[in-house]
């Protein structure tokens, strides 16, 4: 693979994460690898590495910003993981936050092991003995598409103990 020889061999470290950060207000046009390649690449290495994301700052739309939308970014991003931010958006401080939280280690998403009935869904945090309970739709969201919880603003520390607890929904 084009990523790992030349200038690039040993870049890398096995044991470490992997977060690629793109600003950009094109696609790219790079002839050594294709998008399709370097998506796949990414996505092996999730399953070697203990985090592997990409996080894209493009043209999510059109604007002054903005030479052409970013679609192998976006797809990309999507396809891997990570954060989408709109190269027109002038509040970088907030996507340099979610940047750092990314890379951080810390988690902010959660994935379920069953698929849940959404209304009975309950999230509490235990940090130091301390119980925080949350509110659907106002500290955390239900990702469907990922079957996971995210939490909106909290970020538990990393030896909190998540409790979600939801009734399992039966097929129809």
């Amino acid at each position: 693979m084009a990523l790992a020889n030349g200038y690039n061999a040993g870049f890398v470290r096995p044991d470490s994460s992997l977060h690629v950060i793109v600003l950009s207000d094109e696609n790219d046009y790079s002839d050594n690898i294709s998008n399709v390649d370097w998506v796949a690449w990414l996505q092996a290495e999730q399953g070697i590495r203990p985090a592997v994301s990409i996080t894209s700052i493009v043209g999510l739309q059109m604007g002054p910003a903005v030479v052409e939308i970013g679609t192998d970014y976006i797809n990309a991003t999507t396809n891997v993981g990570g954060i989408l931010w709109d190269i027109g958006d002038p509040n970088y401080d907030q996507a340099l936050e979610q940047i750092g939280i990314d890379s951080s280690g810390l988690m902010r998403e959660f994935e379920l092991s069953t698929i849940p009935v959404v209304e009975s869904i309950e999230v509490e945090v235990d940090e130091d003995g301390v119980i925080y309970q949350f509110q659907a739709d106002v500290d955390w969201v239900y990702d469907a598409e990922v079957n996971a919880i995210r939490f909106l603003e909290f970020i538990p520390s990393p030896l909190a103990i998540i409790r979600v607890s939801y009734q399992i929904a039966t097929e129809e």
